[in-house]
């Protein structure tokens, strides 16, 4: 759909639930086709001035799936434009749809270069917010000059969109590392150690909002036996000992949290990674992931990821970071009942909600909770979260079954809905796998070359899923990144003894 009109607002926060609502609707028609629905174009950046349209990259993965989808979106009243002089993107129109925010709809796939185009061109105005600034001043000043000329307007900005690229650009020019590992867990952790060690410039990709994968998310608390040299160790204190040995090597060492891998491939000789954030890339992976990403399920409300990075919390590390606070709690299960007791007596109030009257805890703990100064509200829902400048501050919840709504005051919000892993993406990494793990040979090759896998995510005959047999593995792999980047060097394993002068 082509504008006519030129029309510049400031910023609104109603553009993200807008494009929201459009993704919707479009999953119901698309639904498993889908690999992802990309925000992308002006109005997906908070802060930046834009024409009051939503621009959408529909990301499926090959081309039979494209030739579906484009024969499901026209069913569904879009027409199909063709790529409008732009290889590999297929644009649609519409009529109607006056319940919808205006939008621009494009169908991609996920190797299309326009796709890597449109989320690098994002994903850096978002974290570069002078430019921001600076864009916004362009496109307002080229809308009140040009408001009828459309072509004009996007002639007068054409000089800041190319410097924007070129600083992109130069920003993929410098940030090829020498090893990407897939996963933050205690094997990503120690893998990354062990290639600082070596020498190398070292990237972490993890799905999570922490490093430490499971024995930091799920049993924190728990005892762990079966790690060399440590009788019983915990898996936050496993988790803490790995992060900061890691620090030795932070300065050769980028860790990007919340990011989930799509797909990669090759090309002469560096690997592109495609991530639910952007693009990176690496000489060579090792794939150290697990059993697949692993992400909390989500309270399941429009503005949730605002505050997830402030006072929404999915799991509890300390209890003292709540002390005096008014904190409410989501969720019926062990980790909701165990948390609410704990913080009895801490926090200065503490509200739990479930959609059940009766939780699915222990006994023994529910009748702790009973007899505790906790306000237990069930059964209720949550409905509405509001709040400002990223920190939420008003929970309102829903009696299920009724009209009846009540207001909570919150310091700190934490949602104990469990959490799920799965490695859907596995299929679109080009090496063999089964199930959920990555076939590999004795080096912890993948049938992909440059591409390695160790831990819970690496399968042979004989292995045994245990974290320290990732620990073993790891050094293998590492070894073998490092002959495969480097094959004209000396590439000699050495005792640590030799590369640390202290």
């Amino acid at each position: 759909m082509k504008t006519e009109k030129v029309e510049v607002l400031p910023y609104q926060k109603s553009w993200s639930e807008d494009f929201k609502k459009i993704s919707e609707e479009i999953y119901e028609v698309l639904g498993e086709l889908l690999l992802a629905i990309e925000h992308v174009g002006s109005t997906a950046v908070v802060g930046l001035s834009a024409k009051p349209i939503i621009d959408i990259d529909l990301v499926v993965s090959d081309e039979r799936d494209l030739k579906e989808a484009i024969s499901k979106l026209e069913r569904a009243g879009y027409q199909h434009e063709g790529d409008l002089g732009i290889p590999g993107r297929h644009a649609f129109a519409y009529q109607g749809k006056e319940h919808l925010q205006t939008h621009h709809l494009y169908l991609l796939c996920q190797n299309a270069d326009e796709l890597r185009r449109h989320k690098a061109f994002r994903d850096f105005l978002r974290h570069h917010p002078k430019e921001v600034l600076e864009y916004s001043k362009v496109k307002e000043i080229a809308a009140k000059a040009y408001l009828d000329d459309i072509e004009s307007y996007m002639k007068a900005k054409s000089d800041i969109i190319e410097k924007i690229y070129k600083e992109i650009d130069k920003m993929s020019e410098n940030t090829v590392v020498d090893i990407t590992i897939i996963g933050g867990g205690p094997v990503g952790l120690w893998t990354a150690f062990y290639a600082g060690l070596r020498g190398m410039k070292v990237k972490i990709i993890e799905s999570l909002s922490e490093l430490g994968g499971q024995p930091a998310v799920l049993y924190p608390e728990k005892k762990i036996y079966d790690i060399p040299a440590y009788p019983v160790i915990t898996g936050a204190e496993l988790t803490e000992n790995l992060v900061e040995q890691l620090k030795r090597f932070e300065a050769t060492t980028e860790i990007c949290l919340k990011e989930e891998v799509l797909t990669f491939e090759k090309n002469e000789d560096i690997f592109t990674i495609e991530t639910s954030k952007g693009q990176h890339q690496s000489k060579s992976i090792i794939i150290a992931c697990g059993n697949g990403a692993f992400s909390p399920r989500q309270i399941g409300l429009d503005n949730e990821d605002e505050f997830a990075d402030n006072n929404l919390f999915y799991n509890v590390h300390k209890l003292d970071q709540f002390a005096g606070k008014k904190v409410v709690i989501a969720g019926g299960g062990d980790s909701a009942v165990d948390w609410a007791n704990h913080l009895d007596g801490i926090a200065e109030s503490v509200t739990l909600i479930h959609r059940r009257d009766a939780f699915r805890a222990h006994e023994h703990s529910v009748e702790e909770l009973k007899a505790s100064n906790v306000n237990i509200l069930t059964p209720y829902v949550p409905l509405e979260l509001t709040g400002d400048n990223g920190f939420a501050k008003s929970l309102k919840v829903q009696k299920v079954k009724s009209e009846e709504t009540l207001d909570l005051e919150v310091d700190a919000l934490i949602v104990s809905f469990g959490f799920s892993t799965n490695n859907k993406n596995l299929k679109n990494w080009n090496v063999d796998y089964k199930r959920s793990s990555i076939h590999v040979s004795p080096r912890f090759e993948t049938s992909l070359e440059g591409v390695y896998a160790v831990g819970d995510a690496a399968d042979y005959d004989g292995k045994v899923d245990l974290i320290a047999t990732g620990f073993g593995e790891a050094p293998t792999a590492v070894n073998q990144a490092i002959n495969y980047i480097y094959p004209d060097s000396d590439n000699r394993a050495v005792h640590s003894t030799s590369l640390i002068d202290e």
